[in-house]
């Protein structure tokens, strides 16, 4: 029973040391002061992004936003986006639903609509059939009247 309960404790301490990791990662990508960040986070190199985070800055009220991000598939292998989940109802994402062929490139096209004043950090998560299979996007700026 004690080994049960250290184990669990254990386990419990290396997931709460994975995501501070994590947040550490992105809190570091979040202070730089580009327009366009550029990233190629998938450490297999199977991807490679242009940027995965794109500042839109000051946005007009009620005037939809469309951002493209823009990868190649530099595996030897195809790669499927399978699913495109966004963090709100006010951004949509469009993918390839074919496969990716190795070597070639390919456009995510994001909408945000502003409808909220203020400021807006949105993800978009990618599902995709290669090695590291979650690419997580941002897009972050201010709604101004």
């Amino acid at each position: 029973m004690k080994r049960i309960i250290f184990l669990t404790v254990l386990i419990f301490v290396g997931f709460l040391t994975l995501n501070a990791q994590n947040n550490n990662d992105w809190s570091n990508n979040n202070s730089r002061s580009a327009k366009l960040t550029k990233s190629n986070s998938n450490s297999k190199s199977d991807v490679t992004w242009e940027e995965t985070i794109i500042d839109l800055g000051k946005v007009k009220y009620q005037q939809p936003q469309i951002v493209i991000f823009k990868m190649k598939n530099t595996s030897s292998k195809p790669i499927l986006i399978t699913n495109a989940e966004t963090s709100c109802g006010c951004t949509d994402a469009e993918f390839p639903r074919k496969p990716i062929a190795p070597g070639k490139t390919a456009n995510i096209s994001v909408t945000y609509e502003a409808d909220d004043i203020g400021t807006f950090h949105k993800t978009i998560t990618l599902t995709m059939i290669i090695e590291d299979s979650r690419q997580i996007l941002h897009i972050k700026g201010e709604v101004v009247k």
